[in-house]
């Protein structure tokens, strides 16, 4: 692999310009910032406006979430290397800085420190605690984390106190070891120094005692607590020698872990008499009255307004693009001057990590150091990081410094503006295993760069540096979609924050970020921010190169191709992944492989590679699992594969790309065990830690690497030995397994699983993971075919049904495969942008409590509504919303083109599409028109080749040669501008025709079904009408046919639940939506064992308001439950199914919980014979304030059986058949089946066996409809026009001869003879003349 990264450097610049001071521009922009599209400062002047919309505001300094083993949600800045956070308080104002490449041998990336100012007089001391240090016991705790650490006193950011066992309730006693008086406690919890406030104690109660003999008095309860600080004032102060904290619930239950798993975590429980702690009079600083800080995304800064010490400032900070200078513009906009400090601090609290810091030269420094180096490893270090600041306009009148801080007074006068300048220097393998010094050491580098930043104009060509490389980054592509749709509006905000997130967090040349970024304010961040390769590392990048920024895959690349060597040791050592999870089959399956020669048994898989599941950059392991699974290293070909398909570079595919793949496929070979049938099964966890034959994700991955070897060796000529092998394997490998899943067809899991000593079948139901043969893994597509396509929706509606959709690790993929698969858009938005509400941070960056970065890889969402690329064929607006306005410029498509396209809502669509070619392939786009033309930069109409989509016929294509740098449109061809109305018609007067007993069907689908009637009317009774508006109003009629839904059987009903209810939430009380327990109708319980539970759902309309709050609603109704209770037996029975992940959003809200479900919580044991009550609420709700109002209708238990077997009737009714083109006897037997089916869907009272019998009978007509040979299209190529007139003409004249089949296609009139009438009658037909051959 040696040599990749020049060749990577040079395939860049073949689209990349260099700017000044060497830096690396986006891919396809220019230093002016114009893309190779000739972007108009027109389209800048856009991008400006909607970029300068989504500026995140904070108004506290109390900057939650700062500290965190995640990602921070304060105001963020990056330069691909350095990172920083937005930190402070009321008096000083904090960034709190770390490094990209600060990342200890075999660990963690670590903090390093930050700059902090703030004024030169000291605040005032903190009281101390009556309680700290005396004596604290507790009802249970967590081994590291004791009582006595509520009462240390000490409680930096980060900081962790008590923690007890899992389990409510908990207490903690303190013994003040004497009579005190005392009036206030102050509660800190875990929310306070750590968490986003979702494990903050919600319930406890505060007790007294003097004496230990005596009753416990309870001074203080709370049953509703939302803050992380509780401060609590007695009105009376009370003398007592003990006090206990009663903790009856432990989390705020908004999360499942909190609900099932609660601990108690205080981290200080303070004690205080306020007559010892009045004010004094000494002179303190002054606290700021006014806050305000701004995250200015287009300009890549933060900006802040507060007081410092009484004097109003403002600051402008930014990280610059292209020098590791952290820049603080500091102006006055007081009267007075103001004595301020300016102090580098380095981490000090971890003594394994050692800080120095020093003052010296004008200039204040401070490194900190995490070691590693081991003689004996030569691949171990030390690192270094080094800050070293210097202040700019103003003379440092007095310097200090302590073991980790370094202190730089001056004073900023009035109304004028001084620099505090920070250069950050060091990091990576500073120190070699000897701890020699490789290149030079950080403090000097820190020096070096701040000579860069002496002056104001020095600074000045610095910030113009900075706004350069950002408009380029900007300038590289832009989308914008439609803002009246709030689903658009929401999601394109998420879309601009995740494309800063990696705009700040990668670059070109630097270490790629693990799972959290660069930002880290603490050294312990979650699974050591490693590069987790089953998945997460991978998907922080997958939507970079459609975004046209390919080379911020480069940095993921370098650092899956660096571990490639250890790798290979993995593959050697196999007993090691044999042994990990201690399962006799796996050991026994090795085993085997050993037995037959397939491995050795000294050296593995000589050759091959096998991934752990984390590692990090240089080569370094971080997590040695395997989970029984194979497919980390091909799962992390992805990056590698778009990085060629994006780019077409054939260098970096025969020197990177194939060279990567050829270990895997060697590892592959000697792995697979071919079977009896003569196919390949590979044995491996269908997820972390189980172990299956034939499992998706090895599947799909495995043969995503023989695809692209197979296209390289033959691209390159070599090989030809091993492509021979590798096309066996992929001719061979076992099929995607399918399975039968609540009553559909679906994707499986594996072929079969290892459970509990014994293979048990296929794993229950599909998840997540069955989708990713679509997505990344590209075996499956948007074109193709129908049965393929049938398969995976089926198999994403039964996720859609569970709303895996809020699943934590479906982000950055799940709703991209909808996508590429046509799964109704309109359901991908609405989930997609809920999720977003749910998630989103005030700085714009995804949180689910768990993950990082790589839910900025959902930006491949937003391409994937916009341009997909599949099987050669390029599609721009593939799915899109056909009302909605839509346009992007500068997206990347496969095969290295970049395109810009409107489309026009109201006009129904699309308005202009250009392509630029930057590698001079061959492209076939499909056509958003009837027909194109394809016009060159002159205007001139150039030679394409008409075609159709693979397995879609109904999509016209066009075939051209491009040259590279061209810039080519298409546009509407002669054809496209006439409007035809026909299909749309006979639709219309099918739908209006009354045929269908329209109340059998559910009142939402039946009214929707009209809407799209009465909009298709309008439609054609529009002269100006286009072709899309036409063809739009076609697909909704169709699509709103399609979802009519047949009323289901009602076998219970809950009147008593129809009713609304509301609350006020304040701060002085907040309660929960909550029905209580109502009786179904009758009283009598319902016995509901009789029925098949698969059709048994529980269904309810919920209609929410929400007014005095700014919550987004998947914050306020993101938590609660509906529960069916049985008759009350040996205590309460019941089962539950959470609210929380159905995306409830204010309006109506249409629910359906199918009884088969698992249920998210019991009570006892529900008995199905004598079901009785129900019960709902929303305790999200509790811990917000404002007003809120639940109305519940059509509460009831049904089944949809029958509904569902009319379901499938109708689907078949409503196929369209052209009868004009079918034999007069095909058309006779349709007809008839066609009209008792219409007769049984409106039976009201038909059976089963009924719907059935007319379903056979129409199935079989339409069978023979398909298998009939189409009346006039004697060319066979799906669709009749003049070359069918003409070829029937020649025939007639004898000129020809046709087959069979074209025979049967040319007598239209069916005359058994083909004349001049059949070529007439064809000709007349193609043009719109006649509508049939009668």
């Amino acid at each position: 692999m040696s040599g990749w990264k020049n060749l990577c450097k040079r395939a860049v610049a073949g689209f990349c310009a260099c700017g000044c001071m060497g830096m690396v521009l986006p891919a396809g922009v220019s230093a002016e910032g114009g893309t190779t599209m000739d972007q108009s400062d027109a389209v800048w002047s856009r991008q400006q406006e909607v970029l300068s919309g989504y500026a995140s505001e904070w108004t506290k300094p109390t900057y939650e979430g700062l500290i965190t083993d995640r990602v921070p949600h304060t105001a963020l800045l990056g330069n691909g290397d350095v990172g920083v956070a937005s930190g402070g308080d009321e008096v000083s104002k904090n960034f709190y800085i770390s490094k990209s490449d600060f990342w200890g041998y075999n660990n963690s990336p670590k903090a390093i420190g930050g700059v902090i100012v703030k004024a030169q007089k000291e605040a005032p001391a903190p009281a101390v605690s009556l309680a700290q240090g005396k004596k604290v016991t507790a009802s249970s705790q967590h081994p590291q984390f004791p009582p006595a650490r509520a009462v240390s006193g000490d409680y930096p950011q980060g900081y962790e106190g008590w923690v007890s066992a899992v389990g409510n309730p908990q207490w903690m006693e303190i013994d003040l070891e004497q009579a005190t008086t005392f009036d206030r406690f102050v509660i800190h919890h875990n929310g306070a120094t750590r968490s986003d406030g979702t494990t903050d104690t919600m319930a406890f109660s505060i007790s007294v005692r003097a004496t230990a003999s005596d009753e416990w008095t309870q001074v203080y309860s709370v049953t509703d607590n939302h803050e992380s600080v509780s401060d609590i004032t007695l009105k009376t102060p009370v003398t007592a020698r003990y006090i206990r904290l009663d903790v009856t619930k432990g989390t705020q239950e908004t999360t499942a872990d909190g609900r099932q798993n609660p601990r108690a975590r205080i981290v200080q429980f303070e004690v205080f008499n306020t007559a010892d702690t009045a004010d004094t009079d000494e002179p303190t600083v002054k606290p700021t009255q006014n806050f305000y800080e701004q995250q200015d995304i287009l300009n890549a800064r933060i900006l802040t307004d507060m007081e410092l010490d009484g004097v109003p400032v403002h600051m402008e900070t930014k990280m610059m693009a292209n020098d590791n200078l952290l820049v603080t513009a500091l102006t006055s906009q007081g009267d007075t001057p103001v004595d301020l400090v300016a102090q580098a601090w380095a981490k000090s609290d971890n003594a394994s990590i050692p800080a120095t810091a020093d003052v010296a030269a004008q200039r204040a420094a401070v490194t900190r150091t995490i070691r590693g180096a081991n003689s004996n490893d030569k691949n171990s270090y030390n690192t270094q990081a080094a800050l070293a600041t210097q202040i700019v306009g103003a003379d440092v009148t007095a310097t200090a410094s302590t073991a980790s801080t370094a202190d730089l007074a001056f004073t900023l006068p009035a109304g004028q503006t001084v620099y505090i300048v920070t250069a950050i220097g060091g990091g990576g393998r500073t120190y070699n295993y000897k701890n020699e010094l490789q290149g030079t050491a950080p403090l000097d580098q820190a020096e070096e760069l701040l000579g860069k930043a002496q002056t104001a104009s020095a600074l000045a060509a610095l910030d113009a540096d900075h706004a350069a490389w950002w408009k380029a980054y900007w300038s590289a592509s832009f989308v914008q979609l439609d803002q009246q749709d709030e689903r658009l509006a929401t999601i394109q905000k998420y879309y601009y924050g995740a494309q800063y997130e990696l705009g700040c967090s990668v670059r070109e040349g630097k270490v790629a970020p693990g799972l959290y970024g660069i930002w880290h304010t603490t050294d312990s961040p979650s699974w050591r921010s490693d590069y987790h390769l089953n998945y997460n590392f991978i998907a922080t990048f997958y939507g970079s190169a459609a975004a046209n920024r390919p080379d911020q895959l480069l940095p993921a690349i370098e650092a899956i191709t660096e571990f490639v060597e250890h790798g290979s040791a993995d593959a050697a050592t196999i007993r090691k992944f044999a042994n990990e999870k201690g399962n006799d089959a796996v050991k026994a399956f090795v085993q085997s492989k050993i037995d037959s020669g397939d491995i050795s048994a000294t050296e593995g898989i000589p050759g091959g590679v096998l991934f752990p599941v984390g590692i990090g950059p240089w080569g370094m392991t971080l997590d040695t699992n395997y989970h029984n699974q194979t497919f980390n290293a091909p799962f992390s070909a992805v990056p590698l594969v778009q990085y060629y398909e994006y780019t077409q570079d054939e260098a970096f595919l025969e020197n990177v790309l194939y060279e990567y793949l050829k270990p895997i496929l060697t590892f592959l070979e000697a792995w697979v065990v071919k079977n009896e049938n003569g196919t390949y099964d590979i044995y491996a966890g269908y997820n972390e830690g189980s172990w299956a034959k034939n499992s998706v994700g090895e599947l799909s991955t495995y043969r995503m690497c023989l695809r692209y070897a197979i296209m390289a060796s033959e691209k390159m000529g070599a090989d030809a030995d091993l492509r021979a092998k590798w096309q066996d394997l992929l001719d061979h490998l076992a099929s995607y397994p399918v399975m039968e899943y609540q009553g559909k067809s679906v994707l499986a899991m594996a072929e079969d699983n290892y459970s509990d000593g014994q293979w048990a079948g296929q794993p229950q139901g599909p998840n997540r993971l069955t989708m990713e043969p679509i997505f990344p893994a590209g075996e499956f597509g948007y074109y193709s075919d129908e049965t393929q396509l049938s398969l995976l929706r089926n198999t994403m509606q039964v996720l859609d049904d569970q709303n895996t959709w809020q699943g934590i690790n479906c982000f950055p993929e799940m709703y991209t495969q909808a996508l590429m698969i046509r799964y109704d858009t309109d359901v991908v938005l609405d989930q997609f942008s809920s999720n977003i509400q749910r998630l989103l941070q005030q700085n714009l960056t995804i949180d689910d409590t768990v993950h990082g970065v790589e839910k900025a890889g959902a930006t491949e969402v937003v391409h994937s509504m916009l341009l997909q690329a599949d099987q050669g064929v390029v599609k721009a607006f593939p799915g899109w919303l056909s009302d909605k306005d839509a346009s992007f410029s500068g997206l990347r498509a496969k095969g290295a083109f970049v395109l810009s396209a409107d489309y026009d809502g109201a006009r129904r669509e699309v308005t202009k599409l250009e392509i630029t070619s930057e590698a001079g392939q061959s492209l076939t786009i499909a056509s958003p028109w009837a027909d194109a033309q394809v016009l060159d930069e002159t205007g001139k109409v150039i030679a394409a080749t008409a075609g159709t989509a693979p397995n879609h016929p109904e999509e016209r294509t066009y075939t051209f040669p491009t040259e590279v740098g061209k810039t080519y449109r298409l546009v509407k061809g002669p054809q496209a501008q006439r409007v035809d109305k026909t299909a749309l018609r006979a639709q219309v007067e099918r739908a209006d025709s009354g045929a269908l007993a329209d109340e059998l069907f559910t009142p939402a689908t039946r009214d929707a079904y009209r809407d799209a009637i009465a909009e298709a009317k309008a439609v054609l009774d529009a002269p100006d009408a286009t072709q899309g508006q036409v063809d739009a109003a076609q697909r909704a009629l169709t699509q709103t046919f399609e979802k009519l839904t047949y009323l289901p059987q009602e076998i219970a009903r809950f009147s008593d639940m129809e009713q609304t209810y509301t609350i006020h939430n304040t701060d002085a009380q907040k309660k929960l939506l909550y029905t209580d327990w109502k009786t179904l109708d009758g009283a009598a319980p319902v016995d509901l064992s009789g029925y098949d539970a698969q059709h048994l759902y529980l269904q309810l309309t919920m209609t929410l308001s929400k007014s005095g709050t700014t919550q987004s609603d998947g914050a306020l109704f993101g938590g609660g439950m509906v529960k069916l209770r049985s008759l009350d037996d040996n205590g309460e029975n019941n089962v539950g199914w959470s609210l929380g992940s159905r995306g409830l959003r204010t309006g109506q809200n249409t629910l359906a919980f199918c009884l088969a479900d698992e249920p998210n919580s019991r009570t006892g044991t529900l008995d199905w014979s004598c079901v009785n009550r129900l019960n709902l609420y929303i305790d999200s709700l509790s811990s917000h304030n404002g007003d809120f109002s639940m109305t519940l209708a059509n509460v009831a238990i049904v089944d949809t059986t029958l509904a569902q077997q009319k379901q499938q009737l109708l689907m078949l009714w409503g196929t369209a058949v052209d009868e004009n083109t079918l034999p007069s006897a095909i058309v006779a037997v349709y007809r008839e089946a066609h009209t008792a089916a219409l007769q049984t869907l409106n039976n009201a009272k038909a059976t089963a066996d009924e719907i059935a019998q007319a379903t056979t009978t129409l199935q079989a007509a339409l069978a023979q409809v398909d298998a009939a040979t189409q009346l006039g299209d004697v060319d066979q190529n799906g669709w009749i026009d003049a070359v069918d007139a003409l070829m029937t003409l020649q025939a007639a004249a004898q000129t020809i001869t046709l087959d069979e089949p074209q025979q049967k296609a040319a007598d239209v009139d069916e005359s058994g003879t083909i004349t001049s009438a059949d070529a007439l009658l064809i000709l007349r037909y193609a043009t719109g003349q006649t509508r049939c051959f009668s």
